[in-house]
């Protein structure tokens, strides 16, 4: 069978998902939610350093906020993604989704999209209006990475919406997707600790460490990409081209680049979209 697609049919799809989202204040919520979050790390996040309460510019924003944004957006997205095919399973209205002349394609592309459109709209409402207030009252200066942090924090969150999808796709249980969207986030989180931890089991120099000596083997670096929180935060402090961490010197291999990062995160997002795609195609329902 070939691939049934239909635009208009995703475009519905997409907007009931979108206008759920509105109706039960997920957008207005999450937008207010990004805008005081960056406000916050933008006006106090200085002083955690020893520097004065008061507006930074973009990168010390960024810098201050990457860390909670890496674990926070996770969350938001598998909130978001879930329940979308099982959920409804569950409670019955997939199987009047798909009673009607509406292929499965449409339905996970049309969801993909509608929920991809509320983080979207989220982010760049709350932090890009935070932005604009940062540099009326504090600089313009890097307003062009900001923007591209703003798109890479999508696309990051874009990445566990696909995989919470997913999840939603194999499971039998609403519960079991959730289960498996909080071991992807909780196995990012670990990833970097387990690998700095077999770094230093086989000759890694934890003495140079602490003296302020960040090189480390390109494999490590490698294996940190599948560290989806990690590679964010790589991606995103390269975006600003900062190359010192809570006073530490890093040193990236060549490849490592604000556009590597990004980049994988964006393949790791598509795949985990075109794997709904097909185990919906072959699930029961």
């Amino acid at each position: 069978m070939g691939l049934e697609i239909n635009p208009n049919k995703i475009f519905v799809i997409a907007k009931k998902e979108y206008m759920d989202n509105v109706r039960n204040k997920w957008v207005l919520l999450l937008t207010v939610l990004f805008a005081i979050l960056t406000m916050v790390f933008s006006y106090f996040g200085a002083a955690t350093a020893g520097g004065d309460v008061e507006f930074q510019g973009f990168e010390a924003t960024v810098l201050g906020m990457v860390s909670i944004t890496s674990m926070i957006m996770p969350i938001i997205a598998i909130m978001l993604g879930y329940g979308t095919v099982v959920g409804e399973q569950e409670n019955g209205s997939m199987f009047v989704v798909l009673g009607c002349p509406v292929s499965r394609y449409d339905v996970i592309i049309g969801k993909f999209t509608g929920l991809g459109a509320v983080l979207f709209t989220t982010i760049f409402a709350g932090m890009g209006l935070s932005g604009l207030i940062i540099a009326a009252v504090a600089s313009s200066a890097d307003a062009g990475a900001y923007i591209l942090f703003m798109l890479g924090t999508w696309i990051f969150s874009m990445t566990f919406l696909g995989f919470s999808i997913f999840m939603s796709t194999i499971a039998k249980k609403k519960t079991t997707a959730m289960g498996g969207g909080v071991f992807l986030w909780f196995s990012g989180m670990i990833i970097g600790v387990i690998v700095f931890g077999i770094w230093a089991a086989t000759g890694g120099d934890f003495n140079a460490l602490m003296a302020g000596d960040m090189s480390f083997p390109d494999w490590i670096w490698a294996v940190e990409y599948f560290s989806f929180m990690d590679t964010y935060q790589m991606g995103s402090m390269l975006l600003f081209g900062i190359t010192q961490f809570m006073g530490f010197v890093i040193e990236t291999p060549d490849w490592v680049t604000a556009g590597s990062t990004f980049g994988w995160l964006t393949f790791m997002a598509v795949l985990s979209f075109i794997l709904s795609l097909v185990f919906l195609q072959r699930k029961d329902i």
